[in-house]
């Protein structure tokens, strides 16, 4: 969808990650990038092959930070969401994500985070703990959830039903 707005928008996002990974990491992560749409385009061609399903977390993980960077290029803005996210990011993947000019802070702020799993990460930001840098985060979740209370509590036979 976004690829799509940005066509409408006679706007490119060809070479995105350029500014976002590191040269030599962006081989392997257009690759990843590319594996399954590639294999579906493809698959008339070679009726055997088959699709290697791989770490899909990880690349959730990196697809989530595709239309991220896709959307700020498009909207040029970004939520706490997104900023968290980007942080998330970095935490996995800081050879390729942290700029060369950022290794410094990214240096001395990570070994904070060495024995932190990706669980525990989004339970405190979940739990506010990291407010102070994500200040938005709370009245985005309530925003987003604002849905979700009459969503959950209605019957599939209401959902479905056309009216």
């Amino acid at each position: 969808m976004l690829i799509d707005l940005a066509k409408h928008a006679g706007k490119s996002l060809a070479g995105d990650f350029a500014n976002v990974i590191k040269p030599e990491y962006q081989k392997y992560f257009y690759k990843v990038l590319r594996e399954t749409p590639n294999f579906f385009k493809h698959a008339d061609e070679d009726p055997d092959a088959d699709l290697h399903v791989g770490n899909i977390a990880t690349l959730n993980v990196m697809m989530l930070g595709v239309c991220i960077t896709h959307y700020y290029q498009l909207f040029n803005e970004a939520t706490d969401h997104m900023h968290a996210f980007t942080s998330f990011m970095k935490l996995m993947f800081p050879d390729g994500f942290v700029a060369p000019i950022n290794r410094p802070a990214y240096d001395s702020a990570a070994p904070a985070f060495l024995d932190t799993t990706p669980r525990r990460f989004f339970e405190a930001l979940l739990a506010g703990e990291f407010e102070s840098v994500f200040p938005h985060l709370t009245a985005e979740r309530a925003e987003d959830a604002i849905d979700n209370a009459t969503y959950y509590d209605k019957k599939f036979g209401d959902i479905t039903r056309r009216k």
